[in-house]
């Protein structure tokens, strides 16, 4: 049987899980998990017969109906709103995202189209047929060891910071390793690593477009698969904030216009709703963890944020000097003086128009004038000639609100929302990060809901840092939550991966059987039963599951690497080979490939082929190293 690595191929398989534009659990946070792991629950009950027997006195719950679409899109808005319209075209979120050929250009494909990083070459080819990305490795010689590439259909980002790209295959978005910053050009998009990334396969979740568009179509029997067109409104737009439209019509519409106006006013709402609206896209935590039946697309205007999500926050994304991530601007605004003695008054929109943006050169006056709403009783406590000086120039937010660094995405900086009354120390707390679930004012989070989360979340952070006392915690609080759920899917498949990590291989299969049983086609699940699979040297359950799951998702590039493995350990290499190839083609830089293929084609006699690729491994691993 030719050699094949599982902890290799294991990490693989968690980097290939769905990943978000906006920051997500790291190995920081997970070192303070570990550290503060007294919050999730405190001593860790060995004996499984005690959380059971405990989980048998839950009453069940049912799962939650999916609301009613009733969206009807801007277009409909703008005959009698046309005036906030007009004003919204220039507001960064009517530009969320576009296609490819609706795109206001920003990009500067004349003066270059390409860039270094590491030892690839990355490059832009952009034509009347479309945009096309290539990343290539070339040997000392000028010879191409390899040219991946990927057609473009989508746009990310108003261009304010810059731009992401998208490719849409088998109802399957993916994001582009190049991406566009309007301070300084093409570089690698936002997580991507110069020694190692996914190329042009980097799963994007509903998660993502949720918050980057307008509204999506989404499977609720799969995971993160959008039937085409994905989009039913490419950006963002005013059912967003204000809800579905389609009552608010036929109410304008009637002659009787008896009753209350459906539609959703944000200013008209309690503070904890109010502020949701804006939350929804930019409260997102260390991780945000979806309620049971729920998804992001359930989310509508006038609910809080509990309603929909559980979301875990960590007190360094505040306390942070001088860095600080695109999508804690929530987090330091509730923390600021201003909001907190305001009693409920401050919102997002006390400072931000949600209907308009100011021109560049209005911006500082603009929001000196919404400053001087709260303070022109006071105004600023230094002299005239003090406060027009450069750098300031009389402007409020120069001083109160300066620029951070970006703690998730490179080339940009983001304002400090916690409003410092004066500058603050530019060296970073070393006081360790407190981990809080956030939680609305007026609301009360069930001991069952924020257990449910705290399981799934922990299993993430145990499988992460390899932590089996994170593992044990989580058990115990999942065994409780489906007890009364038991059709959870999170849940479920979270429990089977924390079984696995206790060194419970046959309770892990139950537990996932339980989820295909029902979805049969839950794509995250399969790869793990196919992997769990292939290392207990099952090799006809392996390509059986395997073959189930690239039915699914043929791009998976692990997938087709173990699938050519099983094949082989078979003894059917005719079969086997084009699986490893196409994985190749996916993820060239893996250099086991080469090894298996080398190995592969030796068997099959075919001398001139295994030299073939033991050449091509030796050459780019050098150029790799180099």
């Amino acid at each position: 049987m030719i050699a094949h690595s599982g902890s290799e191929v294991m990490t693989d398989q968690r980097q290939q899980q769905p990943l978000y534009l906006f920051a997500g659990l790291g190995l920081f946070f997970l070192i303070a998990i570990v550290a503060a792991s007294f919050w999730f629950g405190g001593a860790v009950p060995s004996p499984r017969a005690t959380t059971e027997s405990n989980s048998r006195q839950q009453a069940k719950i049912s799962r939650p109906t999916p609301p009613d679409s009733g969206y009807v899109g801007s277009e409909q808005c703008t005959p009698c709103h046309a005036q906030i319209a007009e004003s919204y075209r220039r507001h960064p979120m009517s530009r969320s995202m576009a296609t490819l050929a609706s795109a206001t250009p920003i990009e500067d494909y004349a003066r270059t189209t390409s860039f270094t990083a590491g030892a690839c070459q990355y490059r832009v080819e952009k034509s009347d047929q479309g945009l096309v990305h290539h990343e290539t490795l070339s040997d000392t010689d000028g010879t191409v060891l390899y040219d991946i590439k990927s057609e473009m259909q989508y746009v990310v980002g108003s261009g304010a910071n810059g731009r992401s790209y998208l490719s849409e295959q088998n109802e399957i978005l993916t994001m582009s390793s190049i991406g566009w910053y309007t301070s300084r050009g093409w570089d690698l998009s936002p997580g991507y690593d110069a020694q190692r990334h996914q190329h042009f396969s980097r799963r994007i979740s509903e998660a993502c477009l949720h918050c980057h568009s307008g509204q999506i179509q989404i499977d609720r029997d799969s995971i993160d698969r959008f039937p085409s067109p994905p989009f039913t409104e490419i950006a963002i737009g005013c059912e967003r904030c204000h809800g579905p439209g389609e009552q608010h019509v036929k109410y304008r519409q009637s002659n009787t216009k008896s009753g209350i106006d459906p539609i959703v006013n944000p200013a008209r709402l309690a503070p904890a709703e109010r502020d949701a609206v804006c939350s929804q896209c930019h409260l997102q935590g260390v991780e945000r963890v979806l309620k049971y039946g729920k998804s992001h697309v359930d989310f509508r205007p006038g609910q809080k944020i509990n309603d929909n999500w559980t979301v875990f926050l960590n007190s360094s994304s505040v306390d942070s000097a001088d860095s600080a991530d695109l999508v804690t601007q929530v987090e330091q605004m509730q923390a600021s003086r201003c909001y907190r003695q305001s009693e409920g008054k401050m919102s997002c929109t006390s400072c931000h128009d949600p209907h308009d943006s100011p021109a560049v050169e209005d911006r500082h006056t603009f929001y000196r004038t919404r400053c001087e709403t709260c303070h022109s009783d006071r105004g600023c406590s230094i002299t005239p000639v003090e406060r027009d000086r450069p750098p300031a120039n009389g402007s409020c937010i120069v001083c109160h609100m300066p620029n951070l660094k970006s703690g998730d995405v490179p080339h940009t900086s983001i304002s400090d929302h916690r409003i410092p009354r004066t500058p603050r120390r530019k060296e970073a707390s070393h006081s360790p990060p407190t981990l809080t679930i956030y939680q609305e004012s007026g609301t009360q989070i069930s001991e069952l809901e924020s257990g449910r989360a705290r399981g799934i979340f922990l299993t993430q952070a145990a499988e992460e840092s390899g932590n089996r006392q994170l593992a044990f915690q989580a058990e115990r609080l999942l065994r409780q939550s489906l007890a009364a759920a038991p059709d959870d899917l999170p849940a479920l498949e979270s429990l089977g991966t924390a079984s696995l990590l206790l060194g419970r291989p046959m309770d892990a299969e139950k537990h996932w059987n339980a989820v295909l049983s029902l979805s049969p086609q839950h794509e995250t699940t399969l790869l793990r039963q196919a992997i769990l699979a292939h290392d207990s040297g099952r090799m006809n359950d392996a390509k059986e599951l395997f073959e189930r799951f690239l039915k699914v998702n043929p791009n998976h590039s692990t997938a087709l690497f173990r699938q050519a493995h099983v094949l082989g350990g078979l003894g059917d290499f005719g079969h086997a080979i084009p699986f490893a190839e196409r994985a190749l083609e996916l993820e060239p830089r893996r250099l086991p490939l080469y090894e298996w293929l080398s190995q592969a084609h030796a068997k099959q006699g075919n001398d001139s082929e295994s030299r073939r690729y033991l050449d091509l491994r030796k050459r780019i691993s050098t150029r790799l190293m180099q």
